[in-house]
Formats: structure tokens, sequence, C-alpha cells
């Protein structure tokens, strides 16, 4: 899986802290989302994809061949 949300998230000029706290999370939880620590419920992924203006293939791409 390739994550994208560090690129959405400065080519919005937004800061990672305003985001979580926007979005009622910890800076630590959304800090493993951008370093791929940890993967979004969906419900979270349209969440974050709505606030930079994408949507949520934009920012996490699936490879087919990996493994579930």
């Amino acid at each position: 899986m390739e994550c994208k949300l560090k690129e959405w998230i400065v080519k919005n000029g937004r800061k990672q802290a305003d985001i979580a706290r926007e979005m009622g999370l910890t800076d630590q939880q959304l800090s493993n989302w951008v370093t791929g620590r940890s993967v979004p419920p969906l419900k979270r992924a349209v969440q974050v994809a709505d606030i930079l203006g994408c949507s949520v293939n934009d920012i996490w791409s699936w490879d087919d061949d990996e493994e579930e």
C-alpha cells in the first residue's frame, strides 16, 4: 500500500495537527496514517480526503498483488 497523505497535506498548505484537531483525532493517530504505521477506517479515510479536496484513492493506493 502506498500513502500520499503527507503530500496532500503539504499541497493544501495544511498542518497535520490542524487536520487532526478538525477530525477529533490525536496528532499521533494522524501521524500513524501519514507514516503508514496504521490505516484509518474507511469512514475516517473519506473524511480526511474530503478535508483535503481529493478522493481516498488519491491518498492511498493498494497493489492488487498484495496479500490482505
